[in-house]
């Protein structure tokens, strides 16, 4: 049985391969949407026990017989049809029969009546992949979290994690591997342990010393390399993932050697919930619209700018950066009249700190709010920013539902 899954290109090769007198000849054949393919967008490919190829594209199923594509349309007063679907993965189900992943739900295709089934949880989720195991179930990861679909017994298990939180786990982890990895290679995967999972991020990069790797998750620490221009940044990537790791409930390693690279691990439990083939219940969040607001945003780190941006992203409020407080004072200085104005502020920052660079956009209006953003955790520094005249203080790791209260105080009374 051949099969390729998660393959993404603007067009499709078809390609055999001949064995003959230990020579290869490979033949390509283009394949494309002029040939009656719905989409060349081609996103996964099977192959079934038939010798049929099925195609998943960006608008519903596609099958190659080896002369012309069928494909399959949604119809009318058809509850066992499929739709136009943005189709992410595929995998054999048995023989013939295969499951569909989708942007609507988990679809089942069943070759004896050339039709599909829906199954009936995961029904308004987008499944990302699918990943079947040796004790008849099927994984299916999506956008909310990680299910266990039992084939036997019809049951489901859920399994949930804060995406926001992992998300920038894995980022800071990435940025870092990036940071320090000049060639050689970047590998991330996970392992399912019994009740945990277990993730790693591992490269071929500078590695860390003994001495360092026991004050690595410290706040503000930096390994000292003579190199360290390549290398900036305020030294608290890893002291936040540690924190967010703890947060949900998991725990973080590395281990490492000097110029041969660098991995790290980090555990979190799976928090099972049986949904018994129910749609699993998702608390709706409130829904923020910041469309009359501009955001200027004080952060020199790529990677705690990308987490407030990710957080925004869905209220429609308009964003600009500043790398430093000079720039943050320039945008100010340049836009005096501008209405709508909230500023999130980091506190270390190169050129002008953030202190600094509030006292000065207050000059120039203090009617725009300025939001302290920091590291600094102990709980009298609330009070010492507010002492220095910032409207308000917001600490690091940034969580998405604080941060979108806190400017939604403050986008009511601009």
């Amino acid at each position: 049985m051949f099969m390729i899954r998660t393959f993404v290109t603007q067009i499709l090769l078809l390609f055999t391969i001949t064995l003959c007198a230990q020579e290869y000849t490979i033949r390509f054949k283009h394949l494309s949407s002029k040939e009656g393919l719905s989409q060349s967008w081609v996103k996964c490919i099977i192959q079934n026990s038939s010798g049929f190829i099925w195609l998943g594209t960006a608008d519903g199923l596609n099958k190659y017989d080896g002369y012309e594509f069928i494909v399959y349309k949604p119809e009318s007063n058809n509850d066992r049809s499929i739709g136009n679907v943005y189709i992410n993965d595929m995998v054999i189900k048995d023989k013939d029969d295969f499951y569909i992943a989708t942007d609507q739900g988990i679809f089942i295709y069943h070759a004896k009546t050339d039709a599909f089934s829906k199954l009936p949880f995961l029904k308004l989720q987008v499944i990302n992949c699918i990943l079947p195991d040796n004790e008849n179930s099927i994984w299916f990861g999506t956008n909310e979290g990680l299910y266990k679909y039992n084939e036997t017994d019809s049951s489901v298990l859920s399994y949930f994690h804060d995406p926001v939180r992992f998300k920038q786990v894995m980022t800071n982890l990435l940025n870092n591997a990036i940071k320090y990895t000049d060639k050689g290679y970047i590998k991330f995967g996970y392992e399912i342990m019994d009740k945990l999972i277990q993730f790693y991020v591992s490269d071929s990069g500078i590695g860390i010393s003994e001495s360092d790797v026991e004050h690595i998750f410290n706040p503000f620490y930096k390994v000292e390399n003579a190199d360290s221009k390549l290398y900036q940044g305020a030294g608290i990537g890893l002291s936040i993932t540690k924190n967010l790791v703890e947060l949900m409930g998991g725990y973080i390693w590395v281990e490492s050697e000097q110029e041969k690279g660098t991995t790290f691990y980090f555990v979190l439990p799976l928090a099972e919930k049986n949904t018994k083939d129910k749609e699993p219940k998702i608390k709706k969040k409130q829904q923020y619209n910041f469309e009359k607001t501009t955001v200027l945003v004080a952060e020199d780190d790529e990677t705690n700018y990308s987490l407030i941006k990710m957080i925004l992203k869905r209220t429609s409020a308009k964003l600009i950066r500043a790398a430093d407080g000079q720039k943050a004072v320039e945008f100010i200085e340049n836009n005096k009249e501008i209405q709508g104005c909230i500023v999130l502020m980091d506190i270390k920052m190169p050129n002008m700190n953030g202190v600094e660079a509030m006292k000065r956009i207050k000059k120039i209006n203090n009617k725009i709010p300025v939001i302290a953003v920091t590291a600094y955790v102990q709980a009298t520094d609330k009070s010492k920013f507010l002492k220095y005249k910032f409207d308000d203080y917001i600490s690091k790791p940034i969580y998405a539902e604080k941060l979108l209260k806190l400017i939604d105080k403050y986008y009511n009374i601009i």
